[in-house]
């Protein structure tokens, strides 16, 4: 059973790759292109190849389940996309004009875009002011207040 969802997926994956091959082999057999549209071109080409698939798996000599055919072989067919949705759900409705995920893959690098060092009234004292308010905030806290006679073990 999983050898049919495996390779429906492969199959459902290469239907672009597939549908010229398709064509030209109709228009050696035809004499002519087939007058299809582009979507029943590729409707065509996802059967035959899903057709493949189970061809095989039968020839193996395993069971086979119509149901991991078919998801298998949507996977496949949309993986593409359900990939790029993942990497980029707003990518989608956006156009490469807008900054949309254009499905190249990139190298790791810096997430974050580093920040100057002139933060808030252009001085580059407020970082010097921050650290002195925490460095404050952590000694009050270090110091045992008055009044409390609870210890460790008792809590």
């Amino acid at each position: 059973m999983f050898l049919s969802f495996l390779l429906a997926a492969l199959a459902g994956y290469g239907v672009p790759f597939a549908e010229p091959k398709l064509v030209r082999l109709a228009e050696a057999i035809l004499g002519e292109a087939p007058v299809l549209a582009q979507g029943e071109l590729r409707i065509i080409t996802l059967l035959a190849m899903l057709g493949l698939s189970a061809f095989i798996v039968m020839l193996a000599g395993y069971n086979s389940s119509s149901l991991a055919t078919v998801l298998g072989g949507a996977l496949g067919y949309f993986g593409t996309r359900l990939y790029a949705f993942v990497r980029d759900p707003d990518g989608i409705n956006r156009t490469s004009e807008d900054g949309a995920w254009d499905g190249a893959l990139r190298p790791p690098g810096a997430r974050q875009t580093p920040r100057s060092k002139d933060v808030g009234d252009g001085t580059g004292t407020d970082d010097e002011a921050t650290l002195r308010a925490v460095g404050q905030a952590l000694q009050e806290d270090a110091e045992p207040s008055r009044g409390d006679s609870t210890k460790e073990h008792d809590r």
